[in-house]
C-alpha cells in the first residue's frame, strides 16, 4: 500500500526504477497463520475475508504517478518484457507480475504446518 507514494517520488525525480509487483490479490503469508486449508485446491477452500484485496489496475496507478506500466501473466510475457524496460530512461515503470492465489513458496508452506 506504499507503492503509491513510492511511485510519485521516482517518478517526480524521473527515476528509471522498475518496480515489481507480485500480484495475487490475497494476504497470502497472513492466511498461512490463520488457516493453512485455505490454499488446498476447490472452491471450498477459501480465503477469509480479511485476506482478500482489493483488485487494483496497475497500469492505470503508474500512468496516474507518470510512470510506464505492464502486466505480465506468463514468464514467457515477461522475458519478452525485460529488454524493453532498458529503453525506459527518464522515468520509473510498474511490472505486475500476475502470480496465482494459492501459490505459496515452500519455506512458508513449512512455517504454516509447524503448530
Amino acid at each position: 500500500m506504499m507503492l503509491c507514494q513510492s511511485l510519485s517520488t521516482l517518478a517526480r525525480n524521473k527515476l528509471n526504477a522498475v518496480v515489481f509487483v507480485m500480484s495475487n490479490t490475497v494476504y497470502a503469508i497472513e492466511q498461512v497463520y490463520v488457516n493453512m486449508a485455505a490454499f488446498n485446491p476447490g472452491p471450498e477452500n477459501r480465503f477469509d475475508t480479511f485476506d482478500i484485496l482489493p483488485k487494483w489496475d496497475y497500469q492505470a496507478l503508474a500512468k496516474a504517478f507518470g510512470a510506464d506500466g505492464y502486466r505480465v501473466t506468463t514468464i514467457a510475457e515477461l522475458n519478452e518484457l525485460l529488454p524493453k524496460l532498458i529503453t525506459t530512461t527518464d522515468k520509473p515503470t510498474l511490472v505486475e507480475v500476475v502470480i496465482p492465489e494459492k501459490d505459496l513458496p515452500g519455506q512458508m508452506k513449512r512455517l504454516g504446518s509447524e503448530g
